[in-house]
């Protein structure tokens, strides 16, 4: 090879080299947009529909039934980019169309004003169905694209750092949220929740600018490497990513028993405010924000299956602190220190886990059928604590409250599901040795409050200097994704009205003479 061909081939890889930089940078900036959704709009559904007067049944079914569908259309995904094979392509639509569903939701309580309030909150249902399945769609898609972009070695570190950077904008858009809809009286609540959503739907296609800048390294679908659902369920069993992905659905299902309802609970049963709500709600945020990022290394050093199994059982006690403290401060110490740092370790490793048992070619489908197998995990989990809350009365035998006793059978469903499943996942990576009870104490004990005033004072100082200046780009980004649709309805205006300005010319001249 001489000096030219080399200087060529060196010329290619600094070229890749800084579109992925570039495409990393943007993926950090779509994932604090997209959590601008998440923390105005996501985070409060729940609180939404109990303003509208939903039942418990009907909460458990916003969550549960759009769980189901939007788990089993990423068979779609897998299908659709081995057919477009424009990764990108696909995120752009998708998201474009998961953004505008915010605008019916919003608008649902003013426009059937004459409907019985359980009529709104099964149209609310309908679109946030829609909502959620649009964005079913685009995720193994994204996985399949951020998989060939983030190199392996620095997983944990990337996703830890983009994790908690994407978690500040979470943490300080639902304490606004919260601080927001606590001004409004009761019964103008829900132009409060009206202007979020709208904020929501902003924050979406902000996040669409910048995905659609993102560098999409070229697709080519292997068919010899693809397998069908059936044969992955006939497999599952006897592999270590079918036991991961059994772990985590039969979680999932474990876990939401009872998640729908802590909301039902602090609002309708204890009674707290929205600012109480608000401020319970970003406990595990704010501890999750300053720990993502701790975790990182910690997976890139010891692995992930340890954190999957130290972290799986601390959530699994999560219920029983719901279960036992009316106490607004007793619940917000304990979802900070328990809820927000293990999920936080437990929802890192899960990812990373993903990327570490599956092959680019294989990645996009076996992200497919994760999801598949965790949102149906979702769905029965959300359904049987809605038929619980439907049959268990309250004043059911020590219990005043029904909620209650299925915070204790969710309880039970955790430990079981982590007994199980504690010693079936394999790691997959070379990883330092380390025992659990060392892991617990260095990893969880030891290390993580050592210096976490400093932590927290320099970390939250950065960030907020980072996010100011992301602000102050957005009537600039608003303003050229308002304009890029805009030309786009233009252009399809235009070719409806040539369509038509054909068909009129040809009817003319099959016209007979007479």
């Amino acid at each position: 090879m001489d000096s030219l061909e080399k200087q060529k081939i060196a010329g290619i890889q600094k070229e890749k080299g800084e579109k992925v930089k570039k495409s990393l940078d943007a993926s950090v900036k779509d994932a604090m947009a997209f959590n601008v959704m998440q923390g105005a709009g996501i985070n409060f559904m729940n609180a939404f529909a109990v303003a509208l007067k939903a039942t418990n049944f009907q909460i458990s079914m916003l969550v549960s039934i759009p769980q189901l569908l939007s788990a089993w259309i990423q068979l779609l995904s897998s299908e659709l980019l081995e057919i477009v094979k424009d990764r990108k392509k696909l995120i752009g639509i998708f998201v474009f169309l998961q953004a505008i569903t915010w605008i019916p939701i919003l608008l649902a309580p003013f426009i059937f004003t004459g409907l019985n309030s359980s009529w709104i909150v099964w149209f609310v249902i309908i679109f946030y169905t829609m909502f959620t399945v649009f964005g079913a769609i685009v995720g193994p898609i994204w996985q399949s694209l951020m998989g060939d972009l983030v190199p392996i070695e620095n997983r944990g570190t990337y996703f830890g750092m983009r994790n908690a950077a994407a978690g500040t904008i979470t943490l300080l858009i639902t304490l606004f949220a919260g601080f927001y809809l606590n001004i409004f009286p009761q019964s103008k609540i829900l132009y409060g929740f009206a202007a979020l959503f709208f904020i929501s739907f902003l924050a979406r296609m902000i996040s669409r600018h910048f995905l659609m800048k993102m560098h999409d390294p070229q697709f080519i679908p292997n068919r010899a490497a693809q397998f069908t659902f059936p044969q992955f369920i006939s497999k599952m069993r006897s592999n270590n990513f079918g036991n991961f992905v059994l772990y985590v659905s039969c979680l999932s299902l474990a876990v939401n028993i009872a998640a729908p309802f802590f909301a039902v609970y602090q609002l309708r049963y204890l009674h707290f405010d929205y600012l109480t709500f608000t401020l319970i709600a970003i406990a595990p945020m704010i501890s999750t924000l300053f720990m993502m990022q701790y975790w990182g290394p910690i997976a890139d050093r010891f692995g992930n299956q340890k954190i999957l199994r130290v972290c799986g059982l601390m959530v699994s006690l999560i219920p029983l602190y719901w279960f036992l403290f009316k106490d607004p401060v007793l619940i917000f110490l304990c979802e900070f220190f328990i809820s927000g740092f293990f999920w936080a370790g437990f929802n890192l490793a899960a990812g990373n886990f993903i990327f570490d048992t599956t092959t680019p070619e294989k990645r996009t489908r076996c992200a497919a059928y994760y999801n598949i197998f965790n949102g149906t995990g979702v769905f029965i989990g959300a359904m049987i604590g809605g038929i619980l809350a439907t049959i268990i009365p309250n004043d059911f035998l020590i219990f005043k409250i029904n909620l209650l006793a299925i915070f204790l059978i969710c309880f039970f469903a955790r430990i079981g599901v982590w007994y199980v499943f504690q010693n079936r996942i394999k790691e997959v990576r070379l990883v330092e040795e380390i025992k659990d009870r060392q892991m617990f104490y260095n990893a969880i004990v030891g290390n993580p409050f050592k210096g976490f005033t400093v932590e927290l004072i320099t970390t939250l100082a950065t960030r907020t200097e980072k996010t100011a200046h992301n602000i102050a780009k957005l009537p600039k980004i608003i303003k050229d994704e308002m304009h890029e649709i805009d030309n786009r309805v233009e252009h399809a205006i235009e070719g409806v009205v040539q369509t038509a300005d054909k068909i009129v010319k040809r009817k003319r001249k099959e016209k007979p003479k007479e």
